[in-house]
């Protein structure tokens, strides 16, 4: 994966797609049409009052109920049985849940329907745009309203990165988040005390790292060390929730918009810092080899970077802006939606409940998979069951603070917060390894994107 992408850690994912008549549409006079239509398709699996008063994710008490069996279609292998699978067969004695492992995206939903397979549950991170072109969309704030689930348990910013992304601008809960991303700047102690060069903190912004990154390139005792590495340098330009394009008309804003503008002269500034990169080649520096000082990387790097022999290490909040130092990256969610088309809606929707519980976000955290849960709590016990010694003498409470950045979201892309084509990232590493100025290569970025938006748009 290219450097500057959206972190060395994350599945490459996309979105799910069957069809069902349930969604909103718009009627002959443009207005919304209500919810009848998917209140009655689902009606069959509409719990009774007393199971909406449950809370969501309990297993039935009752030893009669209909053994079934719900399909979950994600990309994944080992995984499944680490995060899904016997939790949930624990958790729901009647369901036994199975695995169709492809990525959810149009052509991956063909096959599996014309092969007579009917996932339940998807894995959805590449965007809901798949779900709307398959006519799949499926809103879950009704449901999370009958079985009482406690939105406010996420963090904050997480639903409204989901929300903000309803390809039909209605802000519905299409799915429900699973696992968060949370990055941070890991610092390497034995190469700051050699170089005499205090910690950073929490707090601390790009511009200072930048200071930092200068004064920790160069050579010590024969070995040459690296201020910091490029990869998770798409962090700034998330923390400014820009757009590259007008969500209203579509026009191509990169050389326009002046946030765009500030992101790539602060990558400017970091290509500049003599001997830290070869800038003509697309490589990154490993923090783990030990003779870089600094890198932006996912705590799911935590127990790895704790068991590298030698590597004396801690974290810091990731950097921010020195007029917003406390604006965060607002990540969006590994997620999980109910295909419309399941024959087992309410199951297939207690399940996903279930895998965004406390109770069951607690074991996935602990063993090393953030959580969306909002639980300061929580949060602190991150990889506590992956690390021999325990977890406490990392900053993890520093890490979670500050406020995530107001999500940013246009339908005609490009969106820089999900993991599968990101033009913004690919086109900062293009950046750095090149020799252009800062508003030739914007202006070459806006003909370039107008020319994919274009087959984009033709496509459909």
């Amino acid at each position: 994966m290219k450097s500057v992408k959206m972190l060395s850690l994350i599945l490459t994912l996309m979105l799910l797609a069957a069809s069902i008549a349930a969604c909103s549409s718009k009627n002959s006079e443009g207005e919304q049409s209500t919810n009848k239509e998917q209140n009655s398709a689902a009606a069959d699996d509409t719990p009774k009052q007393e199971d909406q008063d449950k809370p969501a994710g309990t297993e039935s008490e009752s030893k009669d109920k209909e053994q079934i069996t719900l399909k979950f279609m994600a990309p994944w292998g080992g995984e499944f049985e680490e995060r899904v699978k016997p939790f949930v067969e624990e958790k729901f004695p009647n369901i036994k849940i199975e695995l169709i492992s492809k990525w959810v995206g149009k052509q991956e939903l063909e096959e599996t329907f014309a092969a007579k397979e009917n996932p339940d549950i998807l894995l959805t991170t590449g965007g809901f745009e798949v779900l709307k072109d398959m006519e799949l969309l499926y809103p879950l704030d009704d449901l999370a309203n009958q079985f009482n689930v406690d939105l406010s348990a996420f963090r904050p910013g997480v639903l409204e990165s989901m929300r903000v992304r309803d390809p039909e601008g209605e802000n519905r809960l299409l799915g429900f988040p699973m696992e968060d991303i949370q990055v941070a700047l890991f610092y390497n102690k034995s190469i700051f005390d050699k170089f005499g060069v205090p910690y950073p903190k929490d707090g601390i912004t790009w511009e200072e790292v930048i200071d930092l990154a200068k004064k920790l390139t160069g050579e010590k005792d024969g070995v040459k060390y690296h201020g910091i590495a490029k990869n998770g340098l798409s962090m700034p330009f998330m923390e400014l929730s820009a757009t590259g394009t007008d969500p209203a008309t579509g026009e191509v804003l990169f050389s326009k918009e002046p946030r765009f503008k500030k992101y790539f002269d602060l990558l400017d500034k970091f290509r500049s810092i003599s001997g830290n990169w070869d800038v003509e080649k697309d490589e990154d520096l490993n923090f783990q080899n030990q003779t870089t000082a600094m890198a932006i990387l996912s705590i799911t790097n935590l127990a790895g970077m704790h068991g590298t022999k030698g590597l004396s290490f801690d974290m810091v909040r990731v950097p921010g802006w020195a007029d917003q130092p406390d604006i965060t990256p607002n990540y969006a969610p590994l997620a999980v939606s109910v295909n419309p088309n399941s024959e087992h809606l309410k199951e297939a929707f207690e399940v996903i409940a279930f895998l965004a519980s406390k109770e069951h976000q607690t074991k996935l955290h602990r063993h090393g998979s953030p959580s969306p849960l909002g639980d300061p709590d929580l949060a602190v016990q991150f990889g506590e069951d992956q690390m021999a010694g325990g977890n406490k003498q990392y900053n993890l409470q520093g890490i979670y603070t500050g406020s995530k950045a107001d999500p940013a979201y246009s339908p005609f892309g490009p969106d820089s917060l999900y993991y599968g084509e990101n033009y913004v990232a690919d086109k900062a590493t293009e950046f750095i390894t090149s020799k252009e100025d800062v508003v030739t290569f914007l202006r070459k970025m806006d003909e370039d994107y107008a020319i994919k938006l274009k087959e984009k748009m033709n496509k459909k």
